[in-house]
């Protein structure tokens, strides 16, 4: 009752601070339009004329999606730790009863669900614009892209942990985005399959380009997205908090 009382509460913060800072929002969106608008325009110059064309605009239109998805998740944790140490309230967020940790992933998911409405909006205006129309079963497309998220978000929190240390961690983004970019892209095969988001943005491409149901995932597929993602969870929280307890021990929580 207390985790859902709590997890309401930031979901509300959330809707707030989404209406009240909505350029922001449609500014981040925008950006992931245009990525693909500029790499879509890119290939059909060149591209146009191959036989797999249209599946390769499919499989690029995917790709950014799910992209820009995990992006938006991942940078959420690490700017809401500046964003909140910079306001003087970060260690406000820390007295709630699960802990900071736990209201920052709480708070993650609940942009990460709210977020999901943008990402349909997105997907069909990508669709509009190479007018290729996927059937995509968002009965299965979208808890996919959920579950993905979370190892995304275990992975963000380890990256929060370096933000409550360091306060500015903006200049190694980039490096984080590229990361984030080939995980979204390239074949899940060997031991990119534990890495964060790669199993799942294979799973979504199946399910979006091959036509699978969540019915038609190997009881091996669910498991193994299941597992990676708790596990990258428990790494987040574990590198979190290892940081969490370094900044309250140089009394660099309240500091910016």
């Amino acid at each position: 009752m207390q985790l859902a009382i709590v997890f309401m509460a930031l979901a509300r913060m959330n809707l707030i601070m989404m209406r009240r800072y909505a350029f922001d929002w449609i500014a981040r969106a925008a950006s992931s339009y245009f990525l693909f608008a500029f790499a879509f325009a890119g290939y059909s110059v060149y591209a146009s004329s191959r036989t797999s064309y249209g599946s390769d605009v499919e499989g690029l239109t995917i790709g950014i999606l799910v992209f820009g998805y995990a992006v938006g998740v991942f940078y959420q944790l690490s700017t809401l730790v500046m964003q909140e140490a910079a306001q003087g309230t970060l260690e406000q967020l820390a007295m709630n009863p699960f802990g900071l940790s736990g209201a920052l992933f709480m708070r993650t998911t609940s942009h990460a669900i709210l977020h999901l409405g943008v990402t349909i909006a997105l997907l069909f205006c990508m669709m509009a614009t190479t007018g290729l129309w996927l059937s995509i079963d968002f009965v299965s497309f979208l808890p996919l892209l959920l579950i993905s998220a979370i190892s995304i978000q275990g992975a963000g929190l380890a990256v929060a942990g370096l933000a409550i240390l360091f306060k500015r961690i903006q200049s190694a983004f980039f490096a984080f985005q590229v990361s984030i970019l080939a995980l979204a892209f390239l074949p899940s095969e060997g031991w990119l399959q534990l890495a964060p988001l790669s199993y799942g943005a294979e799973m979504i491409r199946r399910v979006s380009l091959q036509g699978q149901t969540l019915a038609d995932l190997s009881l091996y597929d669910w498991t193994h997205l299941c597992l990676v993602s708790v596990a990258w969870v428990l790494i987040g929280f574990l590198a979190f908090e290892l940081a969490d307890r370094k900044a309250r021990t140089d009394a660099l929580l309240g500091h910016y």
